[in-house]
């Protein structure tokens, strides 16, 4: 910056060079950095930024002019996430959204570190893994703020201050929840096939149509009825004429006992290699934690034969090191043996037999809601053209019989639009868009 430069070629071609190795500089310190803050993560300590909410920060120890923090378990907030997620959960009472759960809170006069509670505030609480122990470090790139590969994260250990059940619970739910998911027509309107229904020949949603007062009801390609013949040739069919088609074919083929025992034959042998997989990697993770455990004790006898001092700084990080992966280790073999116990895959006559009387009878006789629901769990798409394809999962088919039907959610589903098309502020279309605006 202080260096004098002429504006000759000789000054100006010293300038770029000068340049290109600061440039270079700041590259390489960007590395380092990087590099040491994911090791620091790695051994449990944390890198300096605020904790999250319900944590404070403590001096874990001192390595020369340099003080490892940790996080801990801040007593006057950590009480305030347990009552989220009991609001969240129903815990006291009737179950609460995120928003009623700010408006509860802030009428206590409870605060989010001295500013009131927001629905994204309450959500970044229900939805940071660090609640339940664990913390993960560099999940985003500094330079473009996208999300990186799972594989990339640093995973920490932290104190617990949700158990890993509620967590769990409290994540299907919002899942569940999600306003994102399905539109509130789709679920709530009075036509059986809404959102399942598709043309052949566009792939353009079938629609509802109505003539001669309700007297006439069709279903119709919308691509057709909105953008004319020249996207579409589009096609109608009775809605009464197609409901039946596809209800009496799900009840009466599909879920008929020999039909599901031919579509399922090949489903239980697939199950058990699954099974026999997990099996296999559990006993690779076991070995791997016997082998870890070596490598501690190897440590510790150094330091006990005298080859190395408890107070080497080396030894520390080394020890810190494979305690992590120890724990890592632990919490794969703990989610492989719970996810071994829980399998309940018993595909037999019986299930198939008692499963298919089950949905033949509701499909005929049940409430529109309850038909609507459980073909959306079955069916993908149904394809009308001159004949009617269905198209669904065998996974959901096969979890049905084997008696992990999911039920559908009783919440009350919304939908959000995809406003901000530009990415920025103003919701509304330019004036050169074509807008009411320009005139």
């Amino acid at each position: 910056m202080t260096q004098e430069l002429n504006d000759d070629p000789s000054s100006q071609f010293m300038r770029k060079v000068v340049t290109l190795f600061d440039e270079y500089s700041s590259q390489e310190n960007a590395k380092h950095v990087r590099r040491a803050m994911r090791e620091n993560a790695k051994q449990g300590f944390w890198n300096g930024s605020k904790p999250p909410f319900g944590y404070r920060t403590e001096e874990a120890e001192r390595r020369g002019d340099k003080i490892k923090k940790v996080l801990a378990v801040d007593s006057a907030e950590a009480p305030v996430v347990r009552q989220i997620f009991d609001l969240y959960l129903g815990a006291d009472g009737a179950a609460m959204g995120v928003k009623a759960i700010a408006t509860s809170l802030n009428r206590r006069g409870l605060t989010f570190r001295g500013k009131r509670f927001s629905v994204a505030t309450v959500y970044a609480v229900l939805t940071r893994t660090a609640y339940h122990g664990l913390h993960h470090f560099d999940r985003r790139d500094s330079r473009t703020g996208l999300w990186k590969e799972r594989t990339e994260w640093v995973a920490t250990r932290v104190p617990v201050i949700i158990d890993e059940d509620t967590f769990d619970r409290v994540q299907a739910t919002l899942k569940a929840r999600n306003p994102k998911v399905t539109p509130s027509r789709v679920v709530t309107g009075p036509t059986l096939l809404t959102g399942l229904a598709r043309c052949a020949t566009c792939g353009g949603g079938m629609t509802l149509r109505t003539g001669k007062s309700g007297r006439y009801r069709d279903y119709t390609c919308s691509r057709q009825a909105t953008q004319g013949v020249c996207e579409c040739k589009g096609r109608s069919i009775p809605m009464g004429k197609l409901d039946h088609l596809v209800v009496e074919h799900m009840a009466e083929k599909l879920f008929a006992t020999d039909r599901q025992t031919h579509v399922l034959k090949e489903y239980p042998d697939r199950s058990v290699n699954a099974r026999s997989g997990r099996q296999e990697k559990l006993r690779a993770l076991k070995a791997e934690g016997t082998e870890t455990e070596g490598r501690l004790r190897k440590l510790f006898t150094l330091v006990k034969t005298g080859m190395m001092t408890p107070d080497d700084p080396l030894l520390g990080e080394r020890v810190a090191q494979i305690k992590l992966q120890r724990q890592e280790t632990e919490d794969r073999i703990t989610q492989l043996e719970h996810e071994l116990k829980s399998e309940a895959y018993r595909l037999t006559p019986e299930t198939i037999a008692a499963f298919g009387t089950l949905l033949r009878e509701q499909l005929k006789n049940g409430s529109v809601e309850f038909r609507k629901a459980y073909l959306n769990l079955f069916i993908d798409r149904i394809e009308v053209d001159t004949e009617v394809r269905i198209r669904g999962p065998i996974t959901a088919l096969a979890g049905g019989a084997s008696g992990k039907l999911p039920k559908p959610s009783d919440a009350v589903p919304s939908y959000v639009r995809e406003w901000r098309t530009r990415r920025d502020s103003n919701s509304r279309p330019l004036p050169s868009e074509g807008s009411a605006l320009s005139s």
